[in-house]
């Protein structure tokens, strides 16, 4: 048996990772293949890096006003310097800090696995020595309250400090979260739920990120049973993509912050052991979006089986390594090697059936529009109003323009980079 010719694209012939690796192990030649073909696969390739059109602005030099004007409202990511370096968190959250300070500190690891620091770390060593496909990923959304001292060591970037969901106090959704992972781990394709917006701080470490704007939905394999880790992702998909020029793409070094505007797809793949906090956000800026967002009410689909209360989660993030096919956002099915549950469902009086699901949301929506009247009274009102009068000057076809010379020049418009939906 041949070893995988790295011509042509240095693919392996044919063969998947898993079938190479399942090869009977007392047989040298076979291993000796399934570990050229492991090596090969988790390698990251240097074309991969080079591409970097996300601008980079420094917080001491980047207003507010110019931040809303320029990224926040059109809804364009930007790379954020000098936010870390003011933090504690810059010398205290480091891999051997974190391991000194919380080694036998149990965090959420995956989905459904906690493991004490130390061990995690452990195992991501493991599992870079063994050029692992898909390493574990420490997400943990509970880090403020296992290990309180971190809040004080860390602050929300001025752009982010109006946040309207912290009306809803305690039952707030999830919206920040603790990531450790070694090289190839990271978050697969997404888009942050209810319209949030997010920043996310690389602590210590170097993340290669890949985004799509909300209408251009990033390219898979095709086939819905097919799940790809995020190295097969690019060397499938990278260079092939039709669409490169409306992608976005850099590398965050330690220090730096990424904001994500609502509504773009993105995955991120972490180049070496890196540490991040990463937030969700809403502000008056998208505060009708997620409104809107919320006040979709489809329950889930009759035979799929639904979360429910206990297990939905409003946050939506994917703390994986692995890429699926792009699931619906609110409503999902559980894996295929999980028990279906069954359909948890209530009926109105009105007869119309309603899944756990759609009540937790309901809820949300409720509670949220009550704090917003509450400690924001009028609000929300005054952004119906705005985005009314710009949807009506936005639909005529004719915009009057001043000439220079003071003339009056008629102008076709067609509203901004999304059309009319970036006024919401």
């Amino acid at each position: 048996m041949s070893c995988p010719d790295e011509g042509d694209g240095g693919r392996p012939a044919k063969r998947s990772h898993a079938e190479v690796a399942g090869f009977h192990e007392d047989d040298e030649d076979e291993r000796r293949c399934a570990e050229a073909v492991r090596e090969y696969m988790t390698r990251i390739e240097p074309r991969w890096l080079k591409r970097s059109n996300v601008e980079r602005r420094c917080v001491d030099t980047l207003s507010r006003e110019e931040f809303v004007e320029k990224y926040e409202k059109p809804r364009i990511p930007v790379i954020l310097t000098g936010v870390v370096s003011k933090w504690l968190a810059a010398t205290e959250w480091t891999r051997k800090r974190l391991l000194e300070r919380y080694g036998e500190k149990t965090f959420r690891v995956s989905a459904s696995v906690d493991m004490t620091l130390r061990e995690y770390l452990e195992t991501a060593d493991r599992s870079e020595a063994q050029h692992e496909l898909r390493p574990l990923y420490l997400f943990d959304k509970d880090f403020c309250s296992k290990c309180p001292e971190m809040v004080a060591e860390f602050s929300v970037p001025p752009y982010f400090e109006e946040d309207l969901m912290d009306v809803l106090g305690a039952e707030r959704p999830d919206y920040k979260w603790l990531i450790i992972g070694p090289r190839l781990t990271g978050s697969s394709f997404h888009v942050d739920p209810n319209c949030n917006f997010a920043w996310n701080a690389t602590i210590e470490g170097r993340k290669k990120w890949v985004l799509y704007p909300p209408d251009c939905p990033p390219p898979s394999s095709g086939d819905d049973d097919r799940q790809l880790c995020l190295p097969q992702w690019f060397r499938e998909h990278y260079d092939a993509d039709e669409h490169v020029d409306r992608r976005l793409e850099c590398v965050t070094e330690a220090g730096e912050c990424m904001f994500v505007p609502r509504g773009w797809w993105h995955c991120v793949l972490n180049l070496e052991m890196t540490v991040a906090i990463t937030h969700n956000v809403v502000t008056s800026h998208n505060l009708l979006a997620v409104l809107d967002f919320l006040e979709q009410d489809a329950p889930c689909a009759p035979g799929e089986g639904c979360r429910g209360t206990t297990k939905f989660n409003f946050s939506g993030d994917v703390p994986t390594s692995v890429i699926y096919p792009y699931p619906s956002l609110m409503h999902r099915s559980l894996p295929a090697e999980q028990p279906e549950p069954q359909q948890d469902v209530r009926e109105s009086r009105s007869g119309e059936v309603s899944c756990a699901c759609q009540l937790a949301q309901s809820k949300l929506l409720r509670d949220f529009r009550a704090g917003l009247e509450r400690e924001h009274s009028g609000l929300v009102e005054r952004l119906l109003k705005e985005r009314a009068a710009k949807r009506a000057k936005s639909a005529s076809p004719f915009v009057r323009h001043a000439a220079p010379d003071g003339e009056a020049v008629a102008q076709f418009s067609f509203g901004g980079f999304y059309g009319d939906e970036h006024i919401a």
